[in-house]
């Protein structure tokens, strides 16, 4: 993704509809195309399902399409709340009593690669 629009909610919404838009509305026209080929059934219930299908296929294809975006915009902009610079959410005493117990920052320190194979094939010996 470009980085220009990392952080502009509607121009990634955009973005990403540009990109699927076509993959969505090809499987859909192809799926109720199937789905189309029931009615020919002799059977009855086939018959049926394959109405049901035809019908479902395409307003599952517009839910997508309208509904979605909505559902997108209105969680990132009322729900969702956007992680601290530390990487926590907006609760402060989660940090506080990270602070206490002294969980703060980790030090990890690098591994050499052969260290760590030299690691897993003795381990694997064991077994």
């Amino acid at each position: 993704m470009a980085p220009e629009i990392m952080h502009d909610k509607k121009r990634r919404l955009a973005y990403s509809f540009r990109r699927g838009s076509r993959a969505m509305t090809i499987t859909s026209a192809t799926t109720a195309a199937a789905f189309y080929a029931n009615l020919i059934s002799p059977i009855m219930p086939i018959r049926a399902f394959g109405i049901f299908a035809i019908t479902v296929v395409p307003f599952c294809f517009l839910i997508t399409i309208f509904v979605q975006p909505l559902v997108y915009i209105v969680y990132e902009t009322y729900i969702f709340k956007e992680p601290k610079s530390d990487g926590y959410f907006s609760s402060e005493k989660k940090v506080e009593e990270d602070e206490e117990r002294g969980d703060g920052d980790v030090q990890v320190e690098p591994i050499d690669l052969e260290t760590a194979k030299q690691k897993e094939e003795e381990d694997l010996k064991k077994y």
